[in-house]
């Protein structure tokens, strides 16, 4: 019980006493989970690792069991599923696997793909040297077809490349790694997990 008082002095009188009941519970049983690294960068097929700890206070000393979200990039595991902190921090370790389904998310591959400009352009280059053909001697044309020829390989061999080897890009998704003592007592945190090709 704490109580407050106010001497009075020449211009006022004493307050009475105030008393005000103060009660102090013991510190909630409870748990904190945080992760070490915080995200994972993995190629198709490969696996990484990352540890979390478990934190207790307050006394806590319940089993905490484990699960993650599975994504479409990733699988999980823990090692151990459960485990309960015994007055100090504890650890799981937690293995990420990229699938090799992730491959199929990657962006197709752009072949023979020419801009239209460049098409436009060339056919109506060809029509005008065309048209200058005409009036040339005809023993001048033949260095003309040549040069024709020559322009219509450089097109098609433009056209006939491109980005053979795919527009592939990494992937990234968000794992929440969730940490339950049963009831409302749980707790997540998300992973960032970039997988690439």
């Amino acid at each position: 019980m704490v109580t407050a008082n106010q001497a009075g002095n020449a211009n006022f009188a004493p307050a009475p006493p105030v008393s005000q009941t103060i009660t102090v519970s013991p510190e909630a049983a409870a748990f904190t989970i945080a992760s070490n690294p915080q995200s994972l960068t993995l190629q198709v097929g490969q696996s990484g690792t990352v540890t979390i700890t478990v934190t207790p206070s307050g006394g806590f000393d319940s089993q905490v069991s484990f699960s993650c979200s599975q994504q479409s990039l990733v699988t999980c595991s823990f090692k151990p599923t459960t485990l309960t902190p015994n007055g100090a921090p504890s650890n799981t370790v937690l293995t990420v696997t990229a699938l090799s389904a992730a491959a199929g998310l990657r962006a197709p591959a752009i072949r023979g793909r020419v801009p239209l400009t460049l098409v436009f352009g060339a056919t109506f280059a060809s029509f005008a040297f065309g048209i200058v053909l005409i009036g040339i001697p005809r023993r001048n044309r033949i260095a003309g077809v040549l040069c024709a020829v020559l322009v219509a390989v450089a097109i098609t061999s433009m056209a006939g490349c491109g980005s053979g080897g795919g527009n592939t890009q990494p992937q990234t998704g968000v794992v929440t790694v969730s940490a339950s003592a049963g009831g409302n007592n749980s707790h997540s945190l998300p992973l960032t997990i970039t997988v690439t090709p």
